[in-house]
């Protein structure tokens, strides 16, 4: 099966880095939400390759700049319906906590 993330088109895309994309997800539990994913597929992030963690910094700092204080956070991999490293990413305008944490689970 071949892998969503790895095969995103150009209009998907809001903002990317050498190393990251971010896009908004294709099933969003509120408004803007949005997943980080590194270029390279990996499982989890102990996988990502030397150097990756640092290149982060750049693409987290535009996110936290365009969505102010956003909730963030990453499925364990077994709980992971796409098997590609990714972190979700929820404007903390429209953070609801238990709201969120129930449609996460409604979604498996």
């Amino acid at each position: 099966m071949k892998c969503p993330f790895c095969n995103l088109q150009d209009h998907e895309i809001i903002f990317e880095t050498d190393n990251y994309i971010f896009f908004k997800d294709k099933f969003p539990v509120v408004e803007g939400h949005c997943l980080l994913i590194p270029k390279k597929h990996v499982r989890k992030e102990e996988e990502l390759p030397e150097g990756f963690k640092e290149c982060s910094i750049r693409a987290w700092k535009w996110v936290e700049k365009h969505y102010s204080q956003p909730v963030t956070f990453v499925h364990p991999p077994k709980l992971q319906e796409v098997f590609h490293y990714h972190r979700h990413f929820i404007p903390s305008k429209n953070f609801k906590r238990g709201l969120i944490i129930k449609l996460l689970l409604e979604r498996r």
